[in-house]
């Protein structure tokens, strides 16, 4: 993709293939299933398609804090046998 003019008013006009069109929109390539037809007039909405990049990354995010707190719990859940085990051969040493 290139920027080719600019247009004024903070816009450009830029040389893109098809496929950097798709791309651009969301898609794997020009013929991916419900990518839309590479037309002059066509408008996507780069916003959108940032929002929704953006949304994924967020999540990919939360996942691995979730996934670092779940192994912290069971770092903790690995001291609780022991524990377990010393109280019941403790009371078992006063019977």
């Amino acid at each position: 993709m290139k920027i080719i003019a600019d247009a004024g008013n903070h816009v450009v006009l830029v040389e893109a293939t098809e496929d950097e069109v798709a791309k651009v929109a969301g898609y794997d390539w020009r013929g991916s299933q419900g990518s839309p037809r590479i037309i002059v007039g066509l408008e996507i909405s780069i916003s959108e398609v940032y929002n929704n990049l953006r949304s994924i990354q967020e999540a990919a995010d939360n996942i691995r804090r979730v996934q670092q707190t779940l192994r912290a719990v069971a770092d903790v859940l690995d001291t609780v046998p022991p524990v377990i085990e010393a109280a019941q051969t403790e009371k078992g040493g006063d019977s």
